[in-house]
């Protein structure tokens, strides 16, 4: 794995979730927020940038999600400073938080970690399988490369020109496939977030595992 002064993470939770009816970042996972579980995971990488795409309600409210006193909404003690990235355009796609989040990275990275918001199955242990080698690596899974997916620098100026739905498909068709059945779980109607809820204690233990 790349060293932690050599790596990004950026979480998309932008998203218009107009199928779900509400922000996806709100949705509980026990105690806490599907994103608040997410920044943490994240943390547990240790990267030196974290990133978060978020809209104008959800940065209103951040510090349902992280507490820059030095702990995060878990308890867990935080690292590097959280930079929060603003879309007011969710409508625009996944590809357009994408281009906004990545042009906030320092230009020191040597490559970015891409997670969404709702992946609440994703583990630590899965998300440090990616980042084995920081080349282009994407999570297979459903019969598709999508995100997570880790981005080597030489790919950032491509980045910032994403628009759409499609996000980063166009540039994943290249990437090498890492098998993960668990990338295949997100929050995206009422039924998806009813299946969360049964599965809370799953969602919680990605958090420990890795």
């Amino acid at each position: 794995m790349a060293t932690r002064a050599q790596i990004g993470v950026l979480i998309l939770a932008a998203g218009a979730s107009n199928r779900l009816g509400r922000p996806k970042a709100f949705v509980r996972v026990g105690n806490q927020s599907l994103l608040g579980l997410q920044i943490a995971k994240a943390r547990r990488l240790a990267p030196s940038w974290l990133g978060v795409v978020v809209t104008p309600r959800i940065r209103a409210r951040r510090h349902q999600f992280y507490k820059p006193n030095g702990l995060n909404a878990s308890g867990h003690a935080s690292a590097s400073p959280l930079r929060w990235i603003v879309n007011a355009h969710p409508t625009r796609g996944m590809g357009h938080s994408i281009a906004m989040g990545v042009a906030q990275a320092p230009s020191n990275l040597k490559a970015l970690l891409v997670l969404t918001v709702d992946q609440w199955a994703v583990s630590v242990r899965d998300l440090k399988r990616l980042l084995r080698l920081p080349k282009l690596r994407g999570a297979f899974y459903a019969d598709t490369v999508g995100v997570p997916a880790v981005f080597p620098r030489r790919l950032f100026k491509r980045l910032t020109t994403l628009e759409g739905e499609r996000g980063a498909k166009g540039l994943l068709r290249e990437a090498t496939r890492v098998a993960m059945p668990n990338a295949a779980f997100d929050v995206d109607t009422e039924r998806d977030r009813r299946v969360l809820s049964r599965q809370q204690t799953r969602a919680m233990a990605g958090l420990t595992r890795g």
